[in-house]
């Protein structure tokens, strides 16, 4: 009754060592990401030392950060998460100004987010406004417009590059599968903070991705180059509209209006819609505009 009988076979302490280690190595997380910014005098181009930076959460206001910059206007503020953040920046002898930046670094993080910040001098006792009829007033007010566009965030991307951002993917894939998707639907499905939708929303359609167009209170995204039918998203009015003119072909405006219950202008505004979206067409008799449903194809939403 040896102590060797006590001991695990090789082959077995070996398993054991890997399972040991494995237990004891850090699990892998997403970085947090940075901002690294500039703060630059508009008028000269000089960087500005000791400005007051304040980085916050865009959505709740929740402040991230306080700092100010070095002696060449440089600060950095990491630990971050992806979301979108807004940077005020002020010094003394300056008009502060505010922007936003949105953090959005993917799967694993780690990401450096760059911008550069222009504050406008104020001018001070003694100084003139430029000659040209501007009061001292009116410059100020100039100053601050030009101060609150001079925050410039350097994220230009190729269109062909735009839905290689996981979000972005995510949201255009959502559209091309629910088309008429609606802001706070696609908010609810996709679990994502407003800021970053209303971002990669603006993104896609500036890219020529997405396209919206008003219903009512909703605001509905469709894929660019992609026919969708309108008669999915009629309103209760034009259902009704639709019905009467089926029912009746070449009925008057003003006779719809009396069988839905609704005014002469209404039911104008909304047959110009359907009209426009290939569903009826109008014919002029008199006074009166008589209203048909087409047989032209339904047409795609412009």
């Amino acid at each position: 009754m040896g102590i060797r009988h006590l001991l695990p076979a090789p082959g077995a302490m070996a398993i054991l060592l890997i399972a040991v280690t494995l237990i004891l190595l850090p699990t892998a997380s997403a970085e947090a990401s940075a901002i690294v910014g500039t703060v630059l005098d508009k008028a000269t181009g000089d960087p500005i030392e000791g400005a007051n930076v304040t980085v916050s959460f865009s959505g709740n206001g929740t402040v991230v950060a306080e700092l100010r910059t070095d002696g060449e206007g440089k600060f950095r503020v990491d630990g971050l998460s992806n979301d979108v953040y807004t940077v005020h920046i002020e010094a003394g002898g300056y008009i502060g100004s505010t922007g936003e930046v949105l953090v959005d670094s993917g799967t694993y993080g780690g990401d450096e987010f760059t911008f550069t910040g222009s504050l406008s001098p104020v001018t001070g006792p003694g100084t003139t406004a430029p000659s040209s009829g501007i009061t001292l007033p009116q410059f100020l007010i100039m100053g601050i417009l030009v101060a609150a566009t001079s925050l410039v965030l350097y994220s230009k991307i190729k269109r062909e590059n735009l839905l290689r951002n996981a979000i972005r993917r995510r949201i255009f894939e959502h559209v091309e599968a629910n088309p008429g998707a609606h802001y706070r639907g696609i908010l609810k499905e996709l679990d994502l903070p407003m800021g970053v939708l209303s971002y990669h929303l603006n993104v896609l359609e500036k890219g020529k991705y997405l396209k919206s167009r008003q219903d009512g209170m909703y605001r509905r995204f469709f894929l660019v180059g992609r026919r969708t039918e309108v008669r999915f998203f009629l309103s209760d009015v034009q259902e009704s509209i639709m019905t009467v003119i089926r029912d009746d072909q070449g009925i008057s405006q003003s006779n719809i209006a009396d069988r839905i219950n609704v005014s002469r202008k209404v039911v104008n505004y909304h047959a110009r819609i359907l009209d426009q979206a290939g569903l009826i067409y109008m014919e002029s008799q008199g006074r009166e505009m008589a209203c048909y449903t087409s047989e032209r194809p339904v047409s795609s939403i412009p």
